[in-house]
């Protein structure tokens, strides 16, 4: 969380009021994590990256790189290209929200694959409630005629963040079919109906590692 003065959206109400990045590093010590991805927070700053490239800056051997970009906005090749020559860079995220397109042949989304593809960036999906249409998007298809889009296996999201519910587990399995497909599962235990150790998601949780893991 940031602590240098910025523009920001807000903050969900049950953070806490602070996190410096070296409270941050101290809890990776403690959990034995030498290496995290930092995605720069869609909550607080939208397609703002500052903090997250602020981050990487203070501690470049423990942070790479992700940022969000708009899809529908027609240079979004070049925003992809300027941050794809930013150091500590590993990967763009689309955040697939109601002013994404769901057509996984949407023209915008397809601009963003091929850019990342080019610049060997992997492609974060914020898929909640489109596991379809991220199948769709991971699902090899030809070149245009132009030769311009390369295949998904090259161009694909390698990441989705989706099951908002269990009850979507059988869609999000069904994305194990697609080899360039894998899943980060966070906030789980907010799915949990129990109260900690929650028992009741370690099952489905199994279930995501052993396919998508």
């Amino acid at each position: 969380m940031n602590t240098t003065p910025r523009p920001s959206l807000g903050r969900c109400s049950a953070w806490p009021s602070a996190c410096h990045r070296r409270e941050m590093v101290a809890a990776m010590e403690r959990g034995q994590c030498r290496r995290r991805a930092a995605v720069s927070p869609f909550t607080m700053y939208r397609y703002d990256a500052s903090y997250a490239i602020e981050v990487h800056r203070a501690h470049p051997s423990r942070f790479a790189l992700v940022k969000p970009v708009r899809s529908n906005r027609p240079a979004v090749a070049e925003t992809i290209a300027d941050w794809a020559a930013t150091d500590g860079t590993v990967g763009i995220r689309i955040m697939m929200r109601g002013d994404t397109s769901p057509d996984p042949a949407d023209p915008g989304i397809n601009r963003v694959l091929a850019a990342a593809a080019r610049h060997s960036l992997t492609v974060n999906l914020m898929a909640t409630g489109r596991l379809e249409q991220a199948g769709g998007l991971a699902a090899p298809q030809p070149q245009h005629e132009s030769g311009d889009r390369p295949s998904r296996s090259a161009a694909a999201a390698r990441a989705a963040r989706s099951c908002p519910t269990l009850a979507d587990l059988p869609k999000l399995l069904a994305l194990a079919s697609h080899p360039n497909v894998a899943v980060k599962i966070s906030g789980a235990c907010t799915l949990s109906h129990e109260p900690f150790p929650y028992k009741d998601i370690w099952d489905p949780l199994g279930r995501i590692s052993m396919r998508l893991g």
